[in-house]
């Protein structure tokens, strides 16, 4: 630090500095010059309410501010407005439960959004009367579980979506969860990985499509469960593999599956990710090499393998393909179509 800004910053932090000096150096100082100002007792209230932007945990433990409160009890207000994000930093006890019964219900749902409000401040707002408030809870990762067993049961779905989307809440609560009358909510129970086996294989046989394919998705379900849903598709309707763009889960049984008109189907699939189409490039039947040199979604380098294929047909499509390809889609010859 220069000898200037030596001697700005023993002022700063000179409690006996007149005020009017001490806004001349918050306007010159650099940030340790700036900080020392926030906490200088001697600091005018409308300098603090500039410095709350950038050293809100100074100004709020400033020695003047009891005082400064006494005479203005609005100021916390006044410090809120220059700095409405405040509550994403760790901030004293008193200023955060303040704010957490303040009668603007935008000024309670960012304490309840914020992770670093305490645990019994959260549990406070859980039982509030906006549910704007109540829902900015149940998302906080934060929030305490018998807080989050609590809004499970609340009125508003949207309420109970957001604590079954929550990785910290308990196999209870999501276990209740999953019998809500609710579809939406019961999807994301199903696609909470803290979800429970045996209850995701319940969800996986849900009176709702939506809710089997979150379970289905869900890399926790067993599978068996997975691979009894996958069979009982198959009997239902072959085009289900070779025309719908199916779960990844599904895609992965489908494409290592010993019935090769199971593998021809999910080869003929023009959703099938590249990934997957690479992995049947070494398949023992030629029909379903051909068919995957054929899928427009296979890309570039997995046709780059087959135009080496021992049959003569599929190198010859393969080669076509690469050639459409590097005409419609101006890439290095390294990257991928995405599509």
């Amino acid at each position: 630090m220069s000898p200037k800004n030596n001697l700005l910053l023993e002022e700063a932090l000179d409690e006996n500095t007149p005020t009017e000096r001490l806004r001349e150096i918050v306007r010159k100082g650099n940030k340790t010059i700036r900080n020392a100002v926030a906490r200088n007792p001697n600091t005018p209230p409308d300098i603090l309410i500039e410095c709350f932007y950038e050293f809100p945990n100074h100004v709020l433990n400033n020695p003047a501010l009891e005082l400064i409160l006494l005479e203005n009890p609005h100021f916390l207000n006044e410090l809120v407005s220059n700095n409405p994000f405040v509550f994403n930093d760790e901030l004293p006890l008193f200023f955060v439960e303040w704010a957490s019964r303040h009668p603007k219900e935008s000024i309670r749902e960012s304490v309840a959004t914020s992770i670093q409000t305490p645990c019994h401040v959260l549990a406070d707002l859980a039982a509030d009367v906006d549910e704007d408030v109540r829902y900015k809870v149940a998302e906080n990762h934060k929030t305490p579980s018998y807080s989050l067993a609590q809004l499970a049961v609340d009125n508003n779905y949207k309420i109970r979506i957001a604590v079954a989307e929550n990785i910290t809440t308990t196999s209870e609560t999501l276990e209740k969860l999953a019998q809500d009358e609710d579809e939406n909510v019961r999807s994301k129970v199903a696609a909470n990985e803290r979800t429970p086996l045996e209850t995701l294989e319940m969800l996986a046989r849900d009176k709702c499509g939506m809710v089997r394919i979150a379970a289905v998705e869900n890399p926790c379900l067993s599978s068996e469960t997975l691979e009894t849903i996958f069979n009982s598709l198959i009997a239902l309707d072959m085009n289900i593999i070779q025309q719908i763009k199916l779960p990844l889960a599904f895609v992965d049984l489908a494409v290592n599956h010993p019935d090769a008109n199971i593998r021809l189907a999910v080869a003929t699939n023009h959703y099938t990710p590249q990934n997957f189409l690479a992995k049947l490039v070494s398949d023992e039947v030629t029909e379903i090499r051909l068919i995957v040199a054929k899928n427009p979604n296979t890309s570039k380098s997995t046709l780059k393998i087959l135009i080496n294929d021992t049959n003569d047909a599929i190198a010859f499509i393969a080669a076509l393909q690469l050639r459409q390809k590097l005409e419609d889609y101006y890439f290095d010859d390294d990257e991928e179509n995405p599509f």
